[in-house]
């Protein structure tokens, strides 16, 4: 999830933001959170492992994992994907949400749509919600950039922020 963060960070629909998550829904459920600029890992690095999240009673990976959603229509998953993310915008107020894995980028701007409306309802943070765009593996896509700006680093040094002024 942390790397598909970069990809969409570098190169897809985060693009420009310094703030977001990115929710990943595919056969394993978490998220990644981007705050101002950097990927949030925390202490024990499980920083956005809501997977485990008690929603209603039941774990988010049991209602918005491939299996639990399959046989389901599309609103009731939005419904159940925005309850998922609620915590996540409620405590961090990223702006963004980026749905990746499988089923967000399968469901498109059809089902960002449905889950910003859902969100809206429920919070009054406004939010966007966006759809992964950086292609069928953004795992790798995000070590790539990964091991590129490290290789950089490596052979010139960081980057020296510009001052405005």
């Amino acid at each position: 999830m942390n790397l598909a963060a970069i990809a969409e960070h570098r190169a897809g629909s985060a693009r420009g933001r310094d703030d977001f998550v990115l929710l990943w829904l595919d056969d394993g459920v978490g998220a990644a959170v981007v705050l101002d600029g950097r990927l949030r890992r925390g202490v024990s690095g499980g920083a956005g492992e809501i997977g485990y999240l008690d929603v209603s009673g039941t774990r988010l990976c049991d209602l918005v994992g491939a299996a639990a959603v399959r046989n389901l229509e599309a609103d009731a998953v939005a419904e159940r994907i925005a309850r998922g993310v609620f915590p996540m915008v409620a405590v961090l107020d990223p702006g963004l949400v980026v749905l990746g894995g499988e089923m967000g980028r399968s469901g498109g701007e059809a089902l960002a749509a449905l889950v910003g409306v859902r969100l809206a309802a429920l919070s009054p943070i406004p939010t966007q919600v966006r759809p992964a765009t950086t292609g069928d593996d953004p795992v790798l896509r995000g070590a790539v950039f990964t091991a590129l700006a490290t290789a950089r680093d490596d052979l010139f040094g960081p980057p020296v922020p510009s001052s405005a002024g």
